[in-house]
Formats: C-alpha cells, sequence, structure tokens
C-alpha cells in the first residue's frame, strides 16, 4: 500500500498543476509558510526553556551567594511504597468500619498532572454522617495512611433538623 502512495500523490500533484496551475501554487506556498513557521515556533521555544534553565540557575547563586553557610545539594524526593489499589481499597474500608461511617459512594481517578513529576491519584468518596463521625473518619485516615492527604471536603445538609451530613471528601496519594 505504501509503495502506491507516492506515485498517486504525483499524479494528483500534477493534475493539479496543470489544471490549477495558480492554486497549485498558493498551496504549495502557504505549505512552505506553515513548514516555516513550525520552524520558528520550535527555535523560539528551545530559547525560552534555556532562558527558564538559565533563570533558575541565577536564582540557585543568589541563594547560595545570599545563605552561604547552607548547603544546597540535590533535592531528596520521598519514595512512596509501591501502589497497589486492593490495599488502599482495604485500608479506607477499615478506617470506615473503625469510625463507624458508612460510605455511598467512592470514586477512583488519576488526575492529568502534566506540570508534576508524578502522577497524582485521587480518590473521593461520598458519606452521609454526623460531623464528629466525619471528623474521626478523617483523623484516622491521615494516621493510618501515611502517604494519603485530604485534598477537599465540602458537605451539605438536607434538613437543618435532621443532624446528618453528606460529605464529599476528596484525597490525593501524597508525592
Amino acid at each position: 500500500m505504501s509503495s502506491h502512495i507516492f506515485p498517486f500523490l504525483r499524479f494528483h500533484l500534477l493534475r493539479l498543476y496543470r489544471a490549477q496551475p495558480r492554486v497549485f501554487i498558493a498551496l504549495a506556498a502557504s505549505g512552505l509558510a506553515l513548514l516555516l513557521a513550525i520552524g520558528v515556533w520550535v527555535v523560539q521555544w528551545q530559547k525560552a526553556d534555556e532562558a527558564e534553565q538559565a533563570e533558575q540557575a541565577m536564582r540557585l547563586a543568589g541563594l547560595r551567594k545570599a545563605l552561604p553557610g547552607v548547603a544546597f545539594g540535590p533535592v531528596a524526593r520521598a519514595q512512596l511504597p509501591a501502589f497497589n489499589s486492593a490495599e488502599l481499597v482495604s485500608a479506607l474500608n477499615q478506617v470506615a468500619d473503625a469510625a463507624r461511617l458508612p460510605i455511598d459512594e467512592v470514586t477512583f481517578t488519576l488526575d492529568n498532572t502534566a506540570k508534576q513529576p508524578y502522577l497524582r491519584y485521587r480518590f473521593t468518596l461520598t458519606a452521609a454522617a454526623s460531623y464528629p463521625v466525619i471528623r474521626r473518619f478523617v483523623d484516622r485516615f491521615g494516621h493510618e495512611l501515611a502517604h494519603v492527604s485530604l485534598d477537599a471536603i465540602a458537605c451539605t445538609r438536607d434538613n437543618v433538623a435532621k443532624p446528618g451530613l453528606t460529605c464529599d471528601l476528596a484525597f490525593y496519594r501524597k508525592a
């Protein structure tokens, strides 16, 4: 199939050139202009990246001059335990059972983290209980799973007379 593509294109380009020479020339000129624009964009992008790296190096050099007694070495990254979603669900259920929190719904997502050097695994759960029960669950969860952090919590109450809250809790795996 690929051996037939070049003769096919050649045939149709020659046909277009013979039938509509001005259109062919306009298309060829616009194609060359597009390639030139892409080339300029790539060069500018590389220059901007180099300038950003140079700026970071200058900031670090300025910090070294301002703080001469501080040692600046490579940044140590925290080592996360190997991720196992089944263990996370099991730990989530154990902590919820210990806190006597009935969980309605749990969703797991992988966030889009193009600007971060790690994957952000986020899980959201919906629970209906009183405020002290939800607070106890969050405290226990923080102690049981040190590599998981509470990201957001939103609680609503359907009726002021009812003591129970419906809360959406969002956790993520720390980097």
